[in-house]
């Protein structure tokens, strides 16, 4: 049986440079420095850990994430809900289920979207949406979502990432929400 293709065996056999981009990089693990030495071109999507991987890198830069889904064409999906979250309530996402708590009290069910989807069905939620919610894990990292809900037309509500404020305008591209208050 062949043996499997790790970062180091396909660069070895690569007859031009290579290159990787990081995605999840909000968390540096033993896995990131061992795929970092495997290329000659790191990509990372988290601009403060592209910092801290140049310090391991000769040649690292700062990729943002963007919409990888396909795009709806506008209005095809009508408005259905007030507020729409598509996305994960890991138990370590207490911050995003209290506030996604809050709104439901706020909103009632009838007017809110708040699950998993996958397939079309996740386009056509984020598109259904008056305003896509958000809430980064952590506060650190701007996600697909932002991306994904602003590519279908949505008005997107997210917390502040240091990554948004430097690629967003506060009230031109999206808003930004500081706590529960807010």
């Amino acid at each position: 049986p062949a043996r499997p293709a790790t970062p180091a065996r396909l660069r070895r056999r690569a007859p031009c440079p290579t290159a990787v981009w990081l995605i999840d990089s909000h968390v540096i693990e033993q896995r990131h420095r061992a795929i970092l030495s495997a290329y000659d071109h790191v990509f990372v999507a988290i601009k403060r850990y592209a910092e801290a991987f140049a310090r391991l890198h000769p040649s690292v830069h700062w990729l943002p994430l963007c919409n990888m889904k396909p795009v709806l064409p506008p209005g095809s999906t009508p408005k259905r809900y007030d507020l729409g979250f598509v996305g994960n309530e890991f138990p370590a996402h207490r911050w995003r289920r209290r506030l996604l708590d809050l709104l439901a009290a706020e909103l009632g069910p009838e007017r809110m979207f708040r699950g998993q989807l996958h397939d079309a069905r996740y386009e056509q939620t984020l598109q259904a949406s008056r305003i896509a919610f958000n809430a980064s894990v952590a506060g650190e990292d701007t996600n697909y979502r932002v991306y994904e809900a602003m590519a279908q037309g949505s008005f997107v509500l997210t917390d502040r990432t240091p990554d948004a404020e430097l690629l967003f305008g506060d009230g031109v591209h999206l808003a930004f929400y500081e706590d529960e208050r807010d």
